[in-house]
Order: structure tokens, then sequence, then C-alpha cells
């Protein structure tokens, strides 16, 4: 072969090699790319998670003590008129409260399967709840600690969770 018909092969593997290093460049570069991108969305994702149980976790918290102070506030009016017009509105309150907090605790179903979490939830209704139907001032108090006691083993354990 001359020197010209061997400079045009070289040639020729030349910019083979080099449409090839093009290519696989590219292939390299949209595979990153892929990567780093389905990487991104994971983590948006799990932000958007967490942000949406830390607004479950706190609105949840907020709903239940709402339902504690209603609920002494209940036990008072009740214990000044049974059958008055203000024990009346603490009951309507009462009961508005109740279903606020009942609602935020299937919200919290809904959006975590932490059952350890879930029952700190409804411990935490429940001892608000509870409230109500103490017979003396004393008992009244012992029943409010336990309801506030359980709304912060809520807070403390959906703290840690959110970590």
């Amino acid at each position: 072969m001359s020197s010209a018909a061997l400079n045009g092969v070289g040639s020729m593997v030349g910019a083979i090699v080099a449409v090839a290093g093009t290519l696989l460049g590219s292939v390299a570069t949209f595979l990153f790319q892929r990567s780093v991108s389905e990487r991104q969305e994971r983590f948006a994702r799990a932000e958007r998670h967490r942000s949406e149980r830390l607004a479950a976790y706190v609105e949840f918290a907020t709903a239940a003590t709402d339902l504690r102070r209603s609920a002494y506030d209940r036990w008072h009016r009740y214990q000044e008129e049974p059958d008055g017009e203000d024990f009346a509105v603490a009951r309507g309150e009462y009961y508005r409260r109740y279903g606020d907090a009942r609602n935020m605790q299937l919200r919290l179903r809904f959006l975590t399967n932490d059952d350890e979490l879930v029952h700190l939830a409804h411990v935490a209704v429940e001892r608000a709840t509870e409230i109500k139907d103490a017979d003396t001032e004393a008992e009244r108090g012992k029943r409010g600690e336990a309801a506030k006691r359980a709304v912060d083993a809520f807070v403390s354990t959906a703290s840690s969770r959110l970590s």
C-alpha cells in the first residue's frame, strides 16, 4: 500500500475512534445525569414526605392540646352549672375539638406506618377525653397531667422519627 493509502486508512480509523469516543462520552454523560436526577428526585420526595409528616405531627399535637384545654373548660362549666348555657357551649366546643383531634389522628395513620406513634396519638386523645369524667378537682388535675404527659410522649417520639 502506498503511503497516501495508509494516510487515508489512518485518517478513517482516527475519525471512527473520534466518533466512537464522542458517542461513548455522550452515553456516559447521559447515564451520569440520569443517576443524579433520580437521586435528586428521591431526595425531594423524601423531603416532601418528611415535611408532610412534620406538619401532621404539629397539627396533631396542637389538636390534642386544644382538646385537653377544652375538656378542662367543659369540666369547670359542668361543675358550675350542669344545665347552664355556659356548659352547653363548652360541651359543643369540646366535641368540635374532639372531632379535630380524631381527624388528625386518622391523618397520621395515613402518613406513617409507625405503629408506636399511632398508638401514642391514640393514648393522647384518650387521656384528654378522660378529663371530663373526673369526679373531683384533684382527679381532674391528675387526668390533666396524664393527658399532658401523653402529648409530650407523642411529641418526643415524633421528633425522634424525623431525624
